[in-house]
């Protein structure tokens, strides 16, 4: 008898110790860029929501830019740093380590740009409405090996004895998505 009491008050603290250890900041946090390594279906829906609401995209675009971020989520490193509480108010460090998509990004228009002869465009052209230059672009951030770190600072705050992320900023955002210098 004594050892099934053992047993079962064991079970009741490591239980509970879950409990609490699900319910820090940074265990949020974690989840939070867990979703977007494992691809969870509400950060797919709102990738495909972004992606359907921009208009002078065309279908080939967007599904490419769909698989691009796709494969940053999937291969998304990320190290938590440091984790500060005041009150109902945290703050929680982040280290995050994407494809370098803008660098990319700005090598190819460069290049496309030094080159102008070679892709058959006269000087005076747009190039962000050219197709050759979309399409190279696109495959160049295809290719892309380059990657960047970045710092990111997450807010949370406690709501009924839970702790809740508040939305990221714009250009948080944007260097999950390797978008951003």
């Amino acid at each position: 008898m004594r050892k099934i009491t053992i047993i079962l008050l064991l079970l009741i603290m490591i239980s509970g110790c879950n409990n609490i250890t699900y319910n820090t900041p940074s265990s949020k946090v974690s989840k939070f860029f867990s979703n977007y390594q494992d691809l969870n279906k509400n950060i797919i829906n709102e990738l495909n929501l972004a992606i359907e609401k921009n208009k002078d995209k065309s279908n080939f675009e967007k599904e490419t830019y769909k698989q691009l971020l796709i494969k940053q989520y999937k291969n998304l490193e990320y190290k938590i740093k440091n984790e500060e509480i005041k009150n109902n108010d945290a703050y929680v460090d982040v280290e995050i380590e994407v494809y370098d998509y803008e660098k990319e990004n700005y090598y190819s228009k460069k290049y496309f740009l030094n080159n102008l002869k070679l892709f058959n465009i006269k000087v005076n052209e747009n190039i962000e409405e050219n197709k050759k230059y979309k399409n190279y672009k696109l495959s160049k951030l295809k290719k892309t090996k380059k990657r960047k770190k970045y710092n990111i600072t997450l807010q949370l705050k406690k709501e009924n004895n839970i702790w809740k992320l508040l939305n990221l900023k714009k250009e948080d955002l944007k260097k999950i998505h390797g978008f951003t210098q």
